[in-house]
């Protein structure tokens, strides 16, 4: 709900309304805002009000005479909806009243995102899953369309939105987890085909069966391996010049760099670079010691051509860390991209990615790791390849990273005596839980840069 203008202890200032003495029936709100000159802070003010003392009907009313009005507000149509089932609305008039929204906001990727979100807070599947297919339909390199649409499509059981969602998620979602909604989507499209062939539906199941493995290849898969505290980071400059490392982690050319090691643990000693679908052409490989040391000064680069398919091609190339920086050529014959794709994030220019990729020096390098861990609480740029939702009404949006504990933890201090014959520990246990997790989002804006609640 909008937030009034101002508040001088329970009396309500408006800049230009006063509450009339007696409030008219939902059914003149019509007659009356045409009676008052009000304010667009005026109507949010009264609204408030309204909802505040509980007279749901009154909101409802005084919207609905706002847009017939032709005076809607980005924030109207979830309010509208939201106060309509307190009231107990058929829902198909409060899915109309959601759809509608689309109607006054522009038709891009997040508000049809939002827009489907509601739907589906108001158990609208069908309709928040074609909007998801929209959106796949206007952005379809963008990766949360089809990961938000798959849970749809499995309760739904619509066997083409399952495809649908399961080639765009292999195909496109390279994002933080990537692997747990890949597994997912090849374990839906694997059921779905086994229940086809039960049913003797054999030509379909041999179809999907065909295009789940087609979305599975990877037309290149670079992966560095090490062992050691040190760190090597791994850069691949693509065929039309741009360079994807961990400053640039999603180019234009399909390639990701869907994880970047700093060794200590072994499970983290290795960079990740995947192209699922990239153009033919010299990838040239940047190997970069950062810092620390590599065991034996040795590292193992493996290069796979078609990956995930049925005959995938592996060339492994030892690595001696002589210098500072190794470079390597590998070329791909076999890409199937054609055209570049969209990224909602522009990368780097290619002029500032190409400087980058070719600073030699071991000094930027270290500096550039220093910058990153003396600003934890700052998100990285990269970060923004993973956002789902945009704010909406602004100029930008940087979502701030927290780790959230959820268990048991124990900090401990000791304290040794003069004497050096006993040691106290001071315990401090915690005990915490995430009980549950709410999709939340920013309901529009209006110039007074108040928010919906």
């Amino acid at each position: 709900m909008p937030q009034p203008a101002s508040r001088k202890g329970s009396v309500i200032q408006l800049a230009s309304y006063q509450q009339p003495e007696k409030t008219p029936a939902p059914t003149d709100w019509s007659a009356f805002l045409k009676q008052h000159e009000l304010s667009d802070a005026d109507i949010q003010t009264l609204v408030f009000e309204k909802h505040e003392s509980r007279q749901f009907k009154d909101v409802i009313g005084i919207i609905q005479a706002c847009l017939i009005a032709g005076r809607p507000q980005p924030w109207m149509y979830q309010v509208l909806a939201l106060t309509m089932e307190i009231e107990h609305y058929p829902k198909e008039e409060v899915e109309r009243v959601l759809l509608s929204n689309n109607d006054f906001r522009p038709l891009d990727v997040p508000n049809l995102l939002v827009s489907a979100a509601y739907l589906t807070r108001f158990g609208a599947k069908v309709q928040a899953l074609s909007m998801y297919r929209q959106a796949s339909r206007l952005a379809p390199s963008r990766p949360e369309p089809y990961a938000l649409g798959l849970k749809h499509a499995k309760d739904l059981k619509d066997q083409d939105a399952i495809i649908w969602a399961a080639e765009g998620i292999l195909t496109y979602d390279w994002s933080t987890g990537f692997q747990r909604r890949h597994d997912d989507a090849v374990d839906t499209t694997t059921d779905l085909i086994s229940r086809l062939k039960k049913a003797g539906n054999t030509q379909l199941a041999n179809e999907l069966t065909s295009r789940l493995q087609e979305a599975s290849i990877r037309d290149l898969d670079i992966r560095l391996e090490w062992s050691g505290a040190g760190d090597l980071d791994l850069a691949v400059e693509e065929p039309t010049g741009v360079v994807c490392s961990f400053e640039n982690p999603l180019t234009p050319a399909g390639g990701t760099l869907v994880h970047d090691g700093n060794g200590g643990a072994p499970k983290n000693g290795y960079d990740h670079y995947v192209c699922g679908k990239g153009f033919n052409g010299v990838y040239k490989i940047t190997i970069r010691h950062a810092y620390g040391d590599i065991v034996s000064k040795k590292a193992m680069l493996v290069i796979t051509e078609k990956a995930q398919s049925s005959k995938p091609v592996i060339t492994q190339h030892p690595i001696n860390l002589t210098s500072d920086e190794v470079k390597i050529e590998f070329e791909l014959k076999t890409g199937r991209r054609k055209a570049e794709r969209t990224l909602e994030i522009k990368p780097s220019t290619l002029q500032e990615t190409r400087e980058k990729a070719r600073v030699s020096t071991l000094e930027f390098l270290r500096n550039r790791r220093r910058q990153l861990a003396s600003t934890p609480d700052q998100p990285d740029p990269s970060a923004g390849a993973g956002s789902i939702f945009v704010g909406q009404q602004a100029v930008g949006y940087r979502p701030v990273v927290t780790t959230l504990s959820d268990g048991v933890s124990l900090a401990a201090s000791a304290t040794v005596s003069a004497d050096r014959r006993y040691v106290t520990l001071n315990l401090a246990p915690s005990f915490s839980t995430v009980s549950d997790v709410f999709t939340f989002t920013f309901l529009g804006g209006n110039q007074n840069n108040t928010q919906p609640r």
